[in-house]
């Protein structure tokens, strides 16, 4: 038990802090992804294509299907404002009211200047490393 005690702090720091990278940062209005320093890690086109920031395609967003570089759907973002993954298993919201949460209704975002489909790919399919 104390062994569980002790190695708990450590995992929940663990856990926070992957957390924290994989959401900091932000996409402006143009669909420019920058990270929490600022710098530009990725793109969304106005096409529905997304970039990282060597402009490699990583990913495309098309009428609510989210795929990976290859064209293998990997989700789904719903009309109502529900994110699946390619199984159709939710993983998260996007309210009407601009928030964004966890399959468990918890806040991880908001939309800000990102369009529904910008916000779901950021905060849930693709990863923009700092």
């Amino acid at each position: 038990m104390k062994n569980i005690l002790l190695l708990f702090p450590f995992l929940t720091c663990f856990a926070a802090s992957g957390q924290n990278m994989a959401r900091s940062g932000s996409v402006s209005s143009d669909g420019t992804v920058t990270n929490s320093h600022y710098e530009t890690v990725g793109y969304f086109k106005k096409d529905g294509t997304v970039q990282d920031r060597h402009f490699n395609v990583i990913g495309h967003v098309d009428n609510g299907t989210v795929k990976d570089g290859h064209y293998s759907t990997i989700g789904y973002i719903k009309d109502d404002g529900t994110v699946q993954d390619g199984s159709h298993n939710v993983i998260g919201y996007i309210t009407n009211g601009g928030t964004v949460q966890s399959k468990s209704h918890s806040t991880i975002g908001s939309l800000g200047n990102m369009s529904r489909e910008a916000a779901a790919g950021f905060y849930f399919f693709f990863n923009f490393y700092e």
